[in-house]
């Protein structure tokens, strides 16, 4: 097998496109930790209703995410 320039085109697709992936996933963990750390904080600004609100949000959003990728299929006739 030979090198050829479409190859090499190929490799540096898939090198950008795990750099991407890896910082997709740092992005993520990184917002989910401070997510984590502020948590009280933020519970303190909303207080009891405020907190029970944004729950209920989250709660239906992930319900709705769930619902469009998880969900029945269309029918076809």
């Amino acid at each position: 097998m030979g090198f050829s320039k479409g190859s090499s085109t190929n490799l540096m697709d898939e090198i950008i496109f795990v750099i991407a992936c890896l910082l997709a996933v740092a992005v993520i963990a990184l917002t989910i930790f401070y997510c984590f750390k502020y948590a009280e904080r933020i519970q303190r600004l909303l207080g009891r209703g405020g907190t029970d609100i944004a729950v209920r949000l989250f709660a239906f959003i992930l319900f709705c995410l769930g619902v469009r990728f998880y969900g029945p299929a269309e029918a076809s006739c």
